[in-house]
């Protein structure tokens, strides 16, 4: 499948049904770690600890880890100390029609829009091109 250029995440990691054995069983490449805990984590050093864990773990596996749910600049910057490869969530942008998406890549190239949505403050899809 890698070679078709597909790959597979374990959503919501720490939740439900994710487990430990599913990153044993199968070609895993990214870690997403669920929002629960990514929005605790000012509040909450058990939570911090929660999301730290799970994110050297990725690391240490060669995975990606990826932050779910992020809706502020604290929690921004905590996961970047983390190493957290990709933080996602309204912090970045909000959910915006397939129109808005295309305009907003088309405006910042590719490479820009994933340097953006893994880390800066990219507003709204209404942000003018920069």
């Amino acid at each position: 499948m890698a070679a078709m250029g597909v790959s597979i995440s374990i959503d919501d990691f720490g939740m439900a049904y994710s487990s430990l054995a599913w990153l044993d069983q199968f070609p895993v490449h990214t870690l997403k770690i669920d929002r629960q805990f990514v929005s605790k984590l000012q509040t909450s050093p058990r939570s911090y600890r929660l999301v730290r864990g799970p994110a050297g773990l990725a690391h240490s596996m060669g995975l990606e880890a990826v932050a779910e749910g992020v809706e502020t600049g604290e929690q921004r910057a905590a996961l970047a100390a983390m190493d957290c490869d990709i933080v996602q969530g309204w912090h970045h942008a909000r959910p915006m029609p397939l129109a808005a998406l295309e305009a907003f890549a088309r405006c910042r190239g590719p490479a820009q829009v994933q340097t953006e949505l893994a880390y800066a403050d990219v507003g709204t899809p209404s942000t003018p091109c920069r």
